[in-house]
């Protein structure tokens, strides 16, 4: 189990400086989120209504194939 518990504690402590250096930063990013957010809100009145087919009827089919 080494090999996994050395991969674990590295990731375990990239994302805890990640988090620390997110929480440094909340200015700029909550500047970065209000900004997809306006570019989420943009891009919701720029692509055309008619960009899903009038065809589809927003159902979804998936399938499992057993042993």
């Amino acid at each position: 189990f080494r090999p996994f518990n050395r991969f674990f504690l590295r990731s375990s402590n990239g994302y805890q400086g990640l988090v620390g250096k997110t929480l440094g930063r909340r200015g700029a990013v909550f500047a970065v989120y209000l900004l997809l957010l306006c570019a989420a809100g943009v891009m919701f009145k720029v692509v055309p209504g008619g960009f899903i087919p009038t065809q589809d009827k927003l159902y979804l089919i998936g399938g499992v194939k057993m042993p």
